[in-house]
């Protein structure tokens, strides 16, 4: 067995990874996101929203792709036996623990605050430990079974996948011929294309915006990821291949800017103006009969079958699903590349991250999300409460990880070493961190961008946004008092949405229909118009059908909105969604305030086509 060295840039790129997801995770309570999930800060920012998502386009792919090439170092150093029992106790114990143990207190603290329980965080610890059955009920609202170990349960199939193949090509004596070819290709000029278009078939027929699995998890997402893991196993024997990048990463530097610049407006209009087909296919927790409206936002990742509509969506859409594959390679590539040349060489700093992150990672978002809903309610500034939120995490869980992990049998299952306490290495090296004047110029340019964005952002009327979007008549009627009808019009999130919009599309947590009927009717009454469009020409109405929001649907036909109304972008009514969607009961009542099922969108398909298509039972007319 060859003699392999330990790539110290590669740990890097892992504990990379993992530590990212702190900041990601701590952006999710204080970011403006296009599709809101759980109570956010009332100033919640774009900033905030932004920073996490230049993140997601790498953090994840980066991961897989190191967790595939540690994969085959391991297993030629030590073998496939070895291999197999490194991993079980490495990746199958930690998840089964992280499960049992750590979910109980996220599931309780996100429970809690999304339901506006008085009820205790131990009390509902207590319930989800003695019984694990309650997390998968809860979780059955956001589809979100294991959240952030989601990784783990996805990395125990590719895993298992690299085993069983690996044992059946040894025993049958099969060498793989086309990796050599493969590699060519991957490292020539356009090796970032050939990749991207790899990659993009998988994007295009997964649903929209789900990179998160759940315990269905569904084939296309196994096979995004799986195209990771794959790569870094034959990269692992192919290290070379990182060179010849590097040669030609001058060719792809500029597409990718211009490609990430285009791709977060393209996502963000996706998912406000998607086809009712992407809708439907994303949205499979409504059962064909009608649309839940209780769901915890109007995206939940769940993905339980393989669905090709994708393919048949229209040509913006596998635009955007090319410039995600396209910018998901560069951004792993040139992270890889930066690091082989600026991190590798060994530093007691370097491992001790790379040694803490995975710990540091399993239990961070539950101690991380205790701190934000804190702080949410007692800092003015979302960006404030963003980098207080990933900075005390920071801390503790390293404080944690020092004391209760390292050096402790804990450490010797997650990272199989035994280390003592003694920090002295590592302080050497924080003291020369503190030395770089590149080390200030990058805390500068994040200071320096976070108080331009804060200051930017402060801008009190998103209140009224926040407010309708969580349907809360008494705070919206103390905002409106002192305001004028035109005041009120000018509010408006960018993409056009006004309160009216927000109040009946997405609810970030369930409200009583009379809580909601009382924030339309403030609204309505305030001067807000009905007919109001969108960016996208989309009317409340619009949005109301898209969530199933009975009770707002009932008002605003009674304020006499057009049932006909139909989008800018395909010409959808809100007839077209509630026949793909399958919701009977909208639909008899958008027919009985006159909407019309005969209407065409677009393309020439009208709603009783469209219901006939995608439901096996009769149009609903009475």
């Amino acid at each position: 067995m060859r003699s392999i060295d330990r790539l110290h840039y590669m740990d890097s790129l892992r504990a990379t990874a993992m530590f990212l997801g702190l900041v990601l995770h701590g952006a999710v309570v204080f970011g403006e996101w296009t599709v809101d999930f759980m109570r956010h800060h009332d100033e919640s920012s774009l900033f905030v929203r932004y920073f996490p998502e230049v993140i997601h386009v790498f953090r994840m792919q980066l991961f897989f792709l190191v967790a595939g090439f540690f994969s085959m170092m391991v297993c030629e150093k030590r073998g496939i036996l070895n291999y197999a029992k490194n991993r079980l106790i490495r990746i199958f114990i930690p998840f089964i623990l992280c499960v049992l143990l750590v979910q109980p207190w996220l599931a309780g603290l996100f429970l809690l605050d999304i339901t506006g329980s008085e009820s205790s965080i131990f009390s509902q610890y207590i319930k989800y430990m003695f019984d694990p059955s309650y997390i998968f009920q809860e979780a059955a609202m956001t589809g979100n079974w294991f959240w952030h170990f989601w990784f783990l349960h996805l990395l125990i199939y590719f895993i298992g996948a690299f085993l069983i193949s690996r044992i059946i090509m040894n025993k049958l004596r099969i060498k793989i011929q086309f990796v050599p070819l493969l590699i060519k290709l991957v490292g020539g000029k356009f090796g970032m294309l050939f990749l991207a278009i790899l990659t993009y078939p998988f994007l295009l027929i997964s649903a929209p915006f789900s990179e998160v699995p759940t315990i269905g998890t569904s084939l296309e997402i196994l096979c995004y990821y799986g195209i990771f893991f794959f790569f870094g196993l034959a990269f692992f024997k192919n290290a070379d291949v990182f060179d010849k990048f590097q040669s030609n990463i001058k060719f792809h530097v500029l597409p990718f800017i211009i490609s990430l610049f285009f791709l977060f407006p393209l996502m963000d209009e996706f998912r406000l103006k998607a086809q009712p087909e992407l809708l439907l296919q994303n949205l499979c927790l409504y059962t064909g009969v009608e649309a839940q409206s209780s769901l915890i936002g109007n995206y939940p990742f769940i993905q339980n079958s393989f669905n090709l509509s994708g393919i048949t969506a229209p040509l913006d859409w596998h635009l955007m699903c090319f410039l995600r594959a396209y910018t998901n390679w560069c951004a792993v590539i040139l992270i890889i590349i930066f690091f082989k040349k600026y991190f590798s060489r060994q530093s007691a700093l370097g491992r001790y991250a790379a040694d803490s992150s995975y710990f540091i990672y399993l239990i961070h978002f539950p101690i991380q999300l205790s701190i934000a809903y804190f702080v949410r309610d007692h800092v003015t500034s979302a960006i404030v409460c963003f980098w207080l939120c990933v900075g005390i995490t920071t801390i503790i869980c390293i404080l944690l990880y020092h004391f209760t992990c390292r050096g402790t049998p804990i450490g010797i299952l997650l990272s199989g070493r035994k280390y003592s306490l003694s920090i002295s290495d590592e302080w050497n090296d924080i003291k020369l961190l503190l030395r770089k004047k590149s080390f200030y110029v990058v805390l500068l340019l994040i200071a320096f961008t976070s108080v331009v964005a804060d200051r930017v952002e402060m801008r009190k009327e998103k209140k009224l946004l926040y407010y309708s979007n969580h349907a809360e008549p008494r705070n919206i009627e103390d905002y409106i008092s002192d305001k004028t009808t035109d005041e009120l019009k000018a509010i408006k999130r960018s993409d056009g949405r006004n309160p009216l919009h927000m109040v009946t599309y997405n609810l970030a947590k369930p409200r009583p229909d009379e809580q909601i009927a009382e924030s339309i009717q403030l609204l309505l009454d305030a001067g807000l118009d009905p007919m109001s469009v969108d960016n996208f020409g989309q009317t409340p109405l619009h949005y109301a059908v898209r969530n199933g929001n009975k009770i707002a649907l009932d008002i605003l036909l009674k304020a006499g909105v057009n049932p006909n109304e139909s989008e800018v972008e395909y010409g959808n009514t809100p007839m077209h969604y509630a026949a793909t969607l399958g919701n009977e009961d909208i639909i008899q009542k958008l027919i009985a305030a006159g909407g019309d099922p005969k209407l065409p969108r677009k393309n020439g398909e009208n709603s009783l086509g469209i219901f006939k298509k995608f439901h096996s039972k009769p149009f609903p007319v009475k």
